[in-house]
């Protein structure tokens, strides 16, 4: 179950820096200037950047001892 929370996280938590990057003045839609370059890499870039990330806090758990049979 921590796994799929931690997952989970990393996944939403990519989609807040992808909404950053791809809308900076916020969601009013008479100041959208949508940055294509970002968003096209971060199109072909969510499954390594969940990969990563998963793997990262699987690697801090197991380290830190609060979950050693991740």
């Amino acid at each position: 179950m921590k796994k799929i929370v931690a997952l989970l996280m990393v996944f939403f938590g990519s989609f807040l820096f992808a909404s950053e990057k791809l809308l900076p003045n916020g969601i009013t839609p008479e100041t959208h200037d949508i940055n294509v370059a970002w968003g096209t890499i971060l199109f072909f870039m969510w499954p390594v950047i969940i990969i990563v990330m998963y793997k990262f806090v699987e690697f801090t758990l197991r380290k830190t001892g609060v979950e050693p049979d991740v």
